[in-house]
Order: structure tokens, then C-alpha cells, then sequence
């Protein structure tokens, strides 16, 4: 999922066709709720979290290769948690 800061509604359209992001759910952190939790303050902020709020990963948008990378090993993790 996507968290994004509130604004217009056209402003986070164009910014996800522009980045190719749509393939994934987007919500607007309104109250900032989750960028306090998570403590994210920067708004090309990366994060993986697991289903505990465990932060897997956190980087930015200039470490978006590692972002793939650690997306690919989440993927391989859970495909082999499934098979065993």
C-alpha cells in the first residue's frame, strides 16, 4: 500500500501515472498517523512492513534499486515459508 500526504485527489493521480504506481492500493495519511508510527520524514520515504509493524526496509527514492532488491527477497522468504 501506498501512504501519501493529503492533498487534491489530481495531484496523487498524476503523481502515481508518472511513477508507473498503480498496480497498489494509495491512501492519504491525513492525520499523519502513520508517518509518526513509523517515524518517516521525508516524502519519498520507502518502507516494507510486516504484518507485526515490523520495518523490513526502509530507504528512499534514490534507493529505489534496493527497494526491488529487498522486495525480491521478501518474495522469495514467503514463497519458501509456503513450500516447506
Amino acid at each position: 500500500m501506498g501512504v501519501t500526504d493529503p492533498g487534491p485527489n489530481d495531484d496523487l493521480r498524476r503523481f502515481l501515472s508518472s511513477t508507473g504506481a498503480t498496480n497498489f492500493p494509495h491512501v492519504a495519511d491525513k492525520g499523519r498517523a502513520l508517518r509518526e508510527r513509523f517515524k518517516v520524514d521525508q516524502s519519498d520515504a520507502y518502507l516494507l512492513i510486516d504484518e507485526n509493524d515490523r520495518v523490513l526496509f526502509r530507504g528512499d527514492g534514490a534507493e529505489i534499486r534496493d527497494l526491488g532488491q529487498a522486495l525480491a527477497r521478501l518474495a522469495a522468504s514467503s514463497h519458501s515459508e509456503h513450500t516447506d
